[in-house]
């Protein structure tokens, strides 16, 4: 049990390390579909109040 595991992780972290350029970028892009989302539509949306919950 203790070698799968740590096969496993060892197997996680060669694809994160691999697509490490990769995944800052398309997390930038996600972000920026809500950004500009949120900018056109100014009402209050659920996007919002979810936002202010997970906060608090």
């Amino acid at each position: 049990m203790i070698m799968a595991l740590k096969q496993e992780l060892e197997k996680q972290g060669n694809w994160l390390f691999r697509y490490r350029s990769f995944l800052p970028l398309i997390i930038l892009f996600i972000g920026l579909a809500v950004f500009i989302e949120t900018n056109w539509n100014r009402s209050i949306s659920e996007c919002n109040v979810y936002y202010e919950l997970f906060c608090l």
